[in-house]
């Protein structure tokens, strides 16, 4: 092991040249495990001179250290906090879209969709559903259905997204 931590006059691990402040990002990124690498080293500064960026010598050597030690990085089994706000939307009395409030989408779960204009999610902790329409729907329903009087009662009640909220929720809200 001791072997590991040595190196030749200006070298450091896994023989990435060594300048002032530390070791070229390029360098690394030559490195089969250059993403891991990038993964814990969010949040890091890094050095940029002369149009190039440059990892802090003593946060490299760290990464490295541990990466040898323990195979692992300083957030791996941590799970990262992804928000997902979606706006929700509600029809005021005039048939205008006012903003009602937003909401995490990494706290619901896919619940069913009938289409490409609805979309039901359930709340992971308290099961309620959310029964959400997009803004399009909502033209259509305006625009062909206005004298059907069952279809306009879902328009005036129902929550609205925009199309590409309902998109992004579609692609990655959990299917169990």
């Amino acid at each position: 092991m001791k072997q590991l931590f040595e190196f030749e006059e200006n070298k450091t691990f896994f023989g990435l040249d060594v300048y002032t402040p530390g070791v070229k990002l390029r360098d690394i990124e030559k490195l089969p495990f250059a993403q891991f690498f990038k993964d814990s080293h969010v949040g890091s500064t890094m050095a940029f001179i002369n149009g190039e960026n440059y990892i802090y010598l003593h946060d490299w050597e760290r990464f490295c250290k541990s990466f040898i030690q323990h195979g692992k990085h300083r957030y791996q089994g941590q799970v990262p906090e992804r928000k997902m706000p979606i706006n929700i939307y509600s029809i005021t009395k005039y048939g205008e879209l006012r903003f009602k409030r937003t909401i995490d989408a990494q706290d619901y779960t896919y619940s069913n969709s009938s289409g490409s204009m609805d979309i039901e999610i359930r709340h992971t902790k308290n099961g309620k559903i959310l029964q959400l329409y997009t803004k399009e729907f909502y033209q259509m329903g305006i625009d062909e259905y206005s004298n059907n009087e069952e279809i306009m009662k879902r328009v005036y009640s129902s929550n609205y997204i925009n199309i590409d909220d309902w998109w992004k929720l579609y692609n990655n809200l959990d299917r169990r």
